[in-house]
């Protein structure tokens, strides 16, 4: 039974959100917490204890606490919204999905959960709903930001940077010290000197009352354009400083030992002796590889064709590790239970992951799952899909680790967040693979960005021909493609071929010691 909420948690309640707006968090914590002690079921405590956790980029413990909120209120809207926005910053946006629909059925004017619901689909990869949505935000609540935002960020995904740009610029018409606006508009144009926002980068970043959640993101979108301007020392203290602010985290012996399991359970005798499991679907693409090694250009290429469905990061493989425990704290627990799955479950797992294929025209006849990560996941992916085509994108180690460094990515790439470790990572990635090419009966191209770029067209059939199509001339013209693109390389797909990407590592050589070292290079 839920204790009472007495007069005195009200109150605390009340003074902790006076200190939490102040900024002083800490002292707000210890208000809300005073309050669960008291009485560890307060929906209210829970939700805000939640609302600090992302502040603090704690977005596990965020869901953790609000999702306690939420089966002790379940129709309170704000709680909804604030879990589902909480699931969208993690990348798990199909669980948000239904908590943010709860949200606007409960109250069909809440801006918020509107905008929430079409950041949802976007990351999903629905552009049309999530344009839907956001459009609803603003029918709620006319100006409303965070859907102006969303908009905007929409039309740089779907490389219309003109439009963008205009977007995101009304928006600082309306508020100059608006981050996320600021920022979109690094992404929408090469900078040139005297560009007039660079001034305004300038003045935030000097700003002293600019949180450091806001400053990260600035010193990271400055960054760029120090890069583009040629000043590529400058640049690179401000990804680091980014970075600093940032805090990521990551622990790096779990990884390792998470994969030795896979090593170990992932061998030629294992998948022998499952050589009939999974479905005979030939339409399963997969793009693996680091991020930043050119999945992105490589996905381009082959949604160029007209037989080609392209999904973008699909999160649907995710979605069933997770039900099989990869990411445990225990770094055996998922290939321990994958090698409990009978040949039915295996199959089902496939059906289920097929299933997402029913809103792709049906004259698709490949599916390309563009996550590079997967390439942590080969092994299911062998037992799904015996017939499936891999492709790994690989890149300079300097280069591409440069790459991944100078992103602003969330605390899923943890690894990224100082050289050192984004070096150990790499050495643990490229042992992961060797791995794989030895193991899995399934086939899999190895597409060098080098030499991509060095013979565009021969790469380009190359890829065609590994997944069983005829040619495409459409596929030479990759960059005319519209489509959504949500990856940091929106930009440079929409370019056409280019070079000037090999070798860039040598601008910061000054930097990379801790990279070299841990690449033993």
């Amino acid at each position: 039974m839920i204790r009472p909420i007495t007069a005195r948690q009200t109150a605390l309640i009340a003074k902790g959100i006076a200190l939490h707006k102040a900024g002083r968090f800490v002292e707000a914590e210890r208000a809300y917490q005073t309050v669960l002690r008291e009485n560890p079921e307060h929906p209210d405590a829970l939700n805000l204890m939640g609302v600090l956790a992302i502040e603090a980029n704690q977005f596990r413990i965020a869901i953790d606490y609000m999702s306690t909120a939420v089966k002790l209120a379940p129709d309170k809207a704000i709680y909804r919204n604030n879990l589902g926005n909480a699931l969208v910053i993690s990348s798990r946006a199909e669980e948000a999905v239904p908590h943010l629909e709860r949200a606007v059925r409960i109250d069909p004017a809440y801006a918020e959960a509107w905008a929430n619901l079409g950041k949802a689909w976007r990351q999903i990869g629905d552009i049309e709903r999530a344009g839907k949505y956001l459009a609803k935000a603003l029918e709620a609540a006319p100006g409303f930001l965070q859907a102006q935002i969303g908009l905007a960020e929409i039309q740089s995904q779907m490389g219309q940077f003109a439009e963008a740009e205009a977007a995101f610029s009304r928006i600082l018409l309306l508020n100059p010290r608006n981050v996320e606006a600021l920022c979109g508009l690094a992404g929408t144009h090469k900078f040139a000197a005297g560009d007039p926002l660079i001034e305004n980068f300038e003045r935030m970043l000097r700003d002293p009352a600019l949180r450091d959640d806001e400053r990260a993101p600035l010193h990271h979108a400055y960054g760029k354009i120090c890069n583009d301007l040629g000043r590529h020392e400058d640049a690179f203290r401000h990804f680091t400083r980014g970075k600093e602010l940032k805090k990521l985290k990551f622990h790096m012996e779990l990884h390792r030992a998470t994969y030795a399991a896979a090593k170990g359970l992932f061998t030629p005798g294992f998948f022998a002796a499952r050589r009939h499991f999974g479905v005979p679907d030939q339409r399963p693409v997969f793009i693996v590889g680091m991020p930043r090694s050119g999945t992105t250009l490589t996905e381009q290429i082959l949604s160029s064709h007209h037989a080609v469905a392209a999904l973008g990061e699909f999160p649907y493989l995710r979605k069933i590790v997770g039900g099989l425990s990869f990411g445990s704290p225990d770094p055996k627990a998922f290939t321990a239970k994958v090698a409990a799955l009978s040949a039915g479950e295996i199959a089902d797992l496939a059906k289920a992951y097929c299933k997402a294929y029913e809103r792709v025209p049906e004259t698709a006849r490949r599916m390309v799952d563009k996550s590079p990560h997967n390439y942590e996941l080969l092994g299911l992916i062998a037992l799904m899909f015996p017939n499936a085509k891999v492709i790994h994108c690989r890149r300079s180690p300097l280069d591409n680790c440069v790459a991944v460094y100078l992103q602003n990515f969330n605390e899923s790439h943890g690894y990224s967040g100082d050289l050192a470790t984004l070096g150990h990572y790499y050495r643990e990635y490229q042992g992961l693979m060797v791995h794989w090419r030895d193991a899995l009966p399934i086939r899999m191209l190895d597409v060098d960005y080098e030499s991509t770029v060095a013979d565009f067209e021969s790469g380009a059939r190359a890829l065609i021909s590994h997944i069983g199509l005829d040619w495409d001339e459409n596929c030479l013209r990759y960059f005319e493609t519209k489509r959504q693109v949500t990856t940091p390389s929106r930009w440079q797909v929409r370019q056409p071929i280019y070079d000037s990407s090999v070798g860039r590592w040598k601008h910061y050589e000054k930097f990379l010691a801790p990279l070299k070292s841990a690449l033993r290079i």
